[in-house]
């Protein structure tokens, strides 16, 4: 059982991940893992703050990582290393690949064997009457066939931007289309070309992709028409800020279904 630990006395700044969930769940995706667990102070992911809120109430089994809204903005909702919200994040990566995800009290690392006896599926229990795991269970995402050597690259990259999309943007990327430079409205962050950035909707991840641009180009290229692209490109580049192959969407496709058209 690999247990996965950055060491911050001796990382560099280039090296460094930046929190232990984030780099657990990208060796979880690179390594096919059966499952990944990440360790708390609390015995279950909560609504909200449980140690402020009365009425929190806890989650022990998040059947949509990728669409869970819960409150961690207060002190003290998670505690370990990056706090509670990247123990989400770190679900829902992991979720994406297909990796089903365990949240558990470290004081208690017993408590997997409860995942084991439930099940590590979309199934539900294995067997009638098995009792819920004792920590939260982030269920993986139902893949279409096998999980991609691609697409395992692609979420087991470091991010280091952000593109947000407009809402006809958002639907073509669930209908495993290319991302079209002109359903760009805002480029966050700095990025090389064929670096690995967050695709954002309405605030929240939705997808990751690798760039055909540099972020300085595609500061002047986003919301632009086909058009202009290509008297600005010229005929034989590339119209697309990401090919179809290199986007990986991290929320389920029926996310965009009543989506609104865009205006």
């Amino acid at each position: 059982v690999p247990i996965i630990n950055e060491n911050d006395s001796t990382n560099t700044a280039e090296m460094r991940f930046g929190d232990n969930d984030n780099l657990a769940a990208l060796t979880a995706v690179q390594l096919e893992a059966d499952a990944l667990f990440l360790c708390t102070d609390v015995d279950y992911l909560y609504t909200a703050n449980p140690r402020t809120d009365p009425n929190a109430k806890a989650l022990r089994i998040v059947d949509e990582p990728w669409a869970l809204q819960v409150d961690t903005s207060e002190e003290g909702s998670g505690m370990g290393t990056g706090g509670m919200a990247t123990k989400i994040l770190a679900a829902r990566t992991a979720s994406t690949a297909g990796v089903p995800c365990g949240l558990i009290n470290g004081q208690h690392p017993e408590r997997v064997l409860s995942f084991l006896a439930y099940g590590l599926d979309r199934e539900g229990p294995r067997n009638p009457g098995t009792p819920e795991p004792n920590g939260t269970f982030f269920l993986p995402m139902p893949q279409d066939g096998s999980v991609s050597d691609n697409r395992r690259w692609i979420l087991s990259l470091p991010t280091c931007a952000e593109l947000s999309v407009d809402d006809l943007c958002a639907r073509e990327l669930a209908g495993k289309k290319s991302l079209s430079s002109h359903g760009i409205y805002k480029v966050e962050g700095k990025f090389e070309k064929n670096d690995c950035v967050k695709l954002m909707h309405n605030g929240t991840e939705i997808g990751r992709g690798l760039v055909n641009f540099d972020s300085e180009d595609l500061e002047k290229l986003k919301g632009k028409s086909t058009n202009t692209l290509l008297s600005v490109l010229g005929k034989g580049c590339s119209l697309e800020a990401c090919d179809e192959g290199n986007v990986v969407m991290t929320v389920a496709p029926q996310a965009f279904e009543e989506a609104s058209p865009a205006n």
